[in-house]
Parts: C-alpha cells; structure tokens; sequence
C-alpha cells in the first residue's frame, strides 16, 4: 500500500470512530411531560374559580396553577398567574378575586399549568371567558 491509500484509511478509520462516539445511547430517552388540561373558570360572587386537571404526571412536576391574560395563550411571566396547592394526578383549582385585575364585560384567556422537574412549562388548552 502506497502512503497515500494508507493515510487516507487512516482518516476514514479515525472519522467513523469520532461520528460513532457522538452518537446519543439508546438508553438515553427524552423527558416524559405531564399532561395538563384546563376547564372553564366559575363565578361566585366575587370570585373567580379556575379550574383545571394533571391527567398524567409524566416524569413529574414541580409546581401547579394556571395563567391568565388578555392575548390568547396566556404563558407564565406574560401576564398574570397563580398557584395551585397540591400533587398527583387529579382536578385543582384556585381562587382569584374578581377586583384582582378583572373588569366585568371583559373577555380574558386562562390556561392550567404544570411547572415540570426541569423547570419547564407545560400548558393546557387555553379557555377563552367573560367576567360577569
């Protein structure tokens, strides 16, 4: 073999060794979310009652709540937000005080959160309602 074929399988050699080891393992899996489901608020007097559900944990969560604004798709540190107490799977809900922000007549967006290990945000469904 000439020098020229022997450094040339050298590289190929070397090259698939490196693309090989950058290759993620099998047992590497991504995270498993859980699932999150918001329902339509409730009215009491001068409360509003969010409600919402963790369908399934996933890998787990660290914190629940819901978040609210006037744009569609309200997201945590966009508008408004409050926790939720609580762990498992299961409906929750939380109170807010219609003086809180609100104004009767107007229409605001709601979503339910779970705040995962990783300190991500999954979403439910965003709800679209009406102060009364």
């Amino acid at each position: 073999m000439t020098n020229k074929l022997i450094c040339t399988c050298l590289l190929f050699t070397l090259l698939t060794i490196q693309l090989s080891s950058c290759k993620k393992s099998s047992s590497q899996s991504l995270p498993k979310l859980p699932t999150v489901t918001t329902s339509a608020p409730t009215f009491s007097g001068s409360n509003i009652q969010f409600n919402g559900e963790i369908v399934s944990l996933g890998d787990g969560y660290y914190s629940k709540g819901f978040c609210w604004g006037v744009n569609t798709n309200p997201v945590i540190g966009g508008g408004s937000s409050i926790s939720a107490d609580g762990s498992g799977v299961g409906p929750y809900i939380a109170f807010m005080d219609k003086s809180f922000g609100f104004t009767s007549g107007n229409t605001y967006n709601v979503r339910a959160y779970a705040q995962t290990l990783t300190y991500d945000y999954v979403y439910g469904n965003n709800i679209t309602f009406t102060v009364p």
